[in-house]
């Protein structure tokens, strides 16, 4: 692993074993994929986010006539945030709508995992929920 990259749990020994795990527990991720989606929203996908710190459940939808991605967190938070749809490489991708200072976009993928990329390219990719 690199240095610096992040990390899914860290261990000490001071002086007795500490683990804290950073990113999701099986448990955690098992709820995040069991928690249905509101039937009235048209899914066009789902995954998970296993990023340290930040990990949840990605769901990008279309609600009256808009496209949303709709983040629920470990804690049980949830964000969401309306999208624009454009095609790279010959998929689909999606960014904010207005003002997005990090240039943060996702494309799902051929295999249709949903890969995150910013200015400085890529970031992660995220494992499609399988229903």
């Amino acid at each position: 692993m690199t240095p610096g990259a992040g990390a899914w749990a860290t261990s000490h020994f001071n002086p007795n074993l500490e683990v804290k795990i950073l990113g999701l527990t099986i448990g955690e991720e098992e709820v995040l994929k069991s928690q249905p989606n509101n039937v009235s929203n048209n899914v066009i996908g789902e995954w998970i986010d296993e990023t340290p710190y930040i990990a949840g459940k990605y769901t990008f939808l279309k609600r009256n006539g808009k496209i949303l991605m709709v983040i629920k967190f470990k804690d049980g938070s949830t964000l969401e945030r309306e999208m624009l749809q454009f095609e790279r490489s010959g998929n689909l991708a999606y960014r904010e709508q207005g003002d997005n200072d990090f240039g943060e976009y996702y494309v799902i993928e051929s295999n249709g995992n949903l890969s995150a990329y910013d200015n400085e390219g890529f970031r992660t990719i995220m494992s499609q929920v399988k229903k």
